[in-house]
């Protein structure tokens, strides 16, 4: 990134933390609060599929807010978008923690989510602004996921430690409390160069966008990639806690365990990876995370329901997918260099739209033992090597 003689800009280091930062805030915004799921549910007399909709909820809010900001931000400049979007997510983090009902929880975690589309859309348009060749990109990309990935261990547990000393109300206060930190940060430390304006209306760029197929093929793979942890995170609180009769803060660890290992690969494996062809990336890690989720289903034939089989080879799918979050957005925005907003909000939404209905399906399942819970793990990765499959075929023709 070149400095300006009028206006100081931010260094990459300075853009790689603050980004940092929204993952963090997006991993706590999801995940800190689901070892209180069960609490909730007992809080407000709901039954258990109820009160997994506030996951699957949240990333409506998001979708139903990503195309509106992704063009806001072309239009006005990143730091613009995210300021909005930050403080609709601190107000909604508030009335989540006052929530009266059920349905009150449920439409504030809406709010949320419309909150953090402008997050979870600018930061991939500034990553594509500061690092605009596939190289740089990916290892800047890699970076911040090694960096983000340890957060994951770390929002179980604040929140199961919160839920048992606090209740569930108290991660809402956190939420609030991180997104007014970031809110500053924006404001004294994210400087960005100033980006061109489109030329081109709001439906023409989302169209030019749309007509990119490997684009949205690898948008999907992304979204399928996502969508194996909230299938973990949808399910693994009450298969645990309440088939298992694991606490609240036991459950915490237990995540913290099965996550761990995939951050751990992702460090070491971190400058191995940035210089691979990343749709190789994808095909290899899908198949292993789809033969991990098969061995989990089986398991259950050998071992019975044995927790630590269990978490193991859930923490071997985690590993498989850990690098697909890098190589599907590397390998979607390798022919994009204008109306980046545009197409950060199209991949987010995209991206969310599969998060949403995997984890609004498996919000419907019971489970008594790992053979679904397997079954369901490999589903998303074994559907992400049939559509890369598909995508490098369209490339050679």
């Amino acid at each position: 990134m070149t400095s300006s003689p009028f206006r100081k800009i931010s260094s990459d280091k300075t853009v790689i933390l603050i980004i940092c930062f929204f993952g963090l805030m997006s991993q706590f915004a999801t995940d800190s609060f689901t070892p209180s799921l069960p609490h909730i549910a007992s809080y407000f007399g709901a039954i258990a599929r109820d009160v997994k909709l506030t996951v699957g909820i949240y990333f409506l809010g998001m979708t139903c807010s990503m195309l509106g900001f992704g063009y806001l931000s072309d239009k006005y400049g990143r730091k613009p978008a995210l300021l909005v979007g930050y403080v609709i997510f601190c107000l909604a983090s508030i009335l989540c923690m006052l929530a009266q009902s059920e349905n009150q929880l449920l439409f504030f975690r809406f709010l949320q989510g419309v909150g953090m589309g402008s997050s979870f859309v600018s930061f991939r348009a500034i990553m594509k602004d500061v690092f605009s060749d596939s190289q740089s990109l990916a290892k800047a990309s890699l970076v911040i996921t090694s960096i983000v990935s340890l957060t994951p261990p770390l929002a179980p547990i604040t929140g199961g430690f919160i839920q048992e000393y606090i209740g569930w109300r108290g991660n809402f206060a956190l939420h609030s409390l991180m997104a007014i930190t970031i809110i500053f940060l924006i404001i004294k430390y994210l400087h960005l160069e100033a980006i061109p304006k489109s030329k081109y209306k709001l439906l023409e760029s989302y169209k030019r966008i749309l007509s990119n197929k490997t684009f949205i093929l690898n948008a999907i793979c992304s979204g399928l990639a996502l969508s194996l942890v909230f299938v973990f995170a949808t399910l693994s609180p009450f298969f645990f806690q309440v088939r298992l009769n694991f606490s609240a803060v036991e459950f915490s660890f237990l995540s913290a365990v099965v996550i761990i290992p995939s951050a751990i690969f992702l460090i070491i494996f971190k400058n191995i990876i940035s210089k691979l062809d990343m749709n190789k990336v994808i095909l290899y890690c899908g198949c292993f995370s789809t033969f991990s989720g098969l061995v989990l289903a089986l398991s259950y034939f050998v071992f019975g329901v044995d927790p630590l089989v269990i978490v193991v080879l859930c923490a071997l799918a985690f590993c498989g997918n850990v690098f697909q979050y890098t190589a599907t957005y590397v390998c979607a925005y390798k022919d994009v260099h204008t109306e980046v907003g545009v197409a950060s909000a199209i991949f987010g939404f995209i991206q969310i739209i599969v998060t949403t209905l995997a984890s609004s399906i498996v919000s419907y399942v019971n489970l008594n033992n790992q053979v679904i819970f397997g079954v369901l793990m490999a589903i998303p990765p074994f559907l992400i090597v049939l559509l890369k499959i598909i995508d490098i075929k369209t490339l050679l023709k």
